[in-house]
């Protein structure tokens, strides 16, 4: 022997912790760990991923609505797509292009689509946030009656 320790081979690359199925409902049963872990590097982009929603998976592209200009203008930030990008790949096992569209309203699998709502239906709402009771034309009184 010549005196140098042997070296030991070097150590594989850290495997992902699962490869995932390129279809949206895989996509959000991993999102929240995505979320999790770009914000445990960047809160800020981990805030506004927190409120991105992933709607459309085509190959390798994943496509995220956002509801905010804003918050779309700073995931688009190359440096941030590539962290999300990373984030993804180490989650993931598999390389992601990542598109943003804003939205009015992102839907989310455990946030349903809104539905149209009756007129009953906020008069009921409004009554139960407010704590309020429907008044009868008899009790209610005006400003005029009160004087005012």
């Amino acid at each position: 022997m010549t005196g140098s320790p042997a070296s030991s081979p070097p150590a594989p690359p850290p495997e992902a912790i699962a490869r995932v199925p390129r279809d949206l409902e895989s996509i959000f049963a991993f999102w929240p760990a995505v979320v999790d872990l770009v914000r445990s590097e960047n809160g800020l982009l981990g805030a506004v991923l927190g409120e991105a929603c992933p709607v459309a998976v085509d190959g390798e592209e994943l496509t995220l609505a956002i509801t905010s200009s804003l918050s779309k203008k700073k995931a688009e930030d190359p440096a941030h797509r590539a962290a999300v990008g990373e984030a993804l790949r180490s989650l993931t096992g598999e390389r992601w292009r990542l598109s943003y569209e804003l939205r009015e309203e992102a839907v989310s699998a455990d946030r349903p689509e809104p539905t149209e709502r009756s007129e009953d239906e906020w008069v009921a709402r409004f009554m139960q946030e407010f704590d309020a009771e429907e008044l009868t034309e008899d009790e209610a009184v005006t400003s005029d009656e009160k004087g005012a």
